[in-house]
């Protein structure tokens, strides 16, 4: 199974979790292009009950997801009068190509018919393969509770990744 499917299953069968959004882009492969990073994927996914502390939810973002380990992570931190939100980055193989070039050359030389590697007038050469290997990789953004991850991300999109701790506050007061 591939790492975006196990990640979503655990975030989907862990009843503590809401998921948020599930977002995607795919650049769908050219013969003409190789490129590296084929598909971004972001989860937004906030702690059902709400986390509004540094600790708790660092604590949070330690038991997201069991297995795979990420590739990279973020901590939660406060940064002077803001709340920088931690993350989880994965990174996995999804494919790839190989591109051969194969250059054909053709002579009506009568002495060249058959010398020099050319068989009747026609001589094949291939070139070194190029290969190149499809990459996803999926962004696992946890927030301090639904409310926050909603409304940041209808102003800001996925990259709202902080905010003001006055304004933290306010969003917890609405919950008790």
């Amino acid at each position: 199974m591939d790492i975006l499917s196990r990640i979503d299953r655990q975030l989907e069968d862990n009843e503590n979790i809401v998921v948020v959004r599930k977002l995607g882009n795919f650049k769908v492969p050219t013969p003409r292009r190789l490129s590296s990073y084929n598909q971004t994927c972001y989860r937004l996914v906030a702690p059902r009950n709400g986390i509004y502390d540094v600790n708790g939810l660092n604590d949070f973002v330690a038991h997201l997801i069991k297995v795979p380990l990420p590739s990279r992570t973020g901590p939660f931190k406060e940064n002077g009068t803001l709340l920088e939100f931690g993350y989880l980055d994965f990174l996995e193989s999804i494919g790839g190509q190989t591109e051969t070039r194969e250059v054909v050359q053709t002579t009506n030389v009568e002495e060249w018919q058959n010398a020099g590697g050319f068989i009747k007038g026609r001589r094949v050469i291939r070139s070194d393969e190029q290969a190149c290997t499809w990459h996803r990789t999926t962004f696992v953004f946890p927030y301090p509770d639904e409310n926050i991850a909603q409304d940041l991300y209808k102003d800001h999109g996925v990259m709202a990744r902080s905010m003001r701790l006055e304004d933290l506050k306010v969003y917890q007061a609405r919950r008790l």
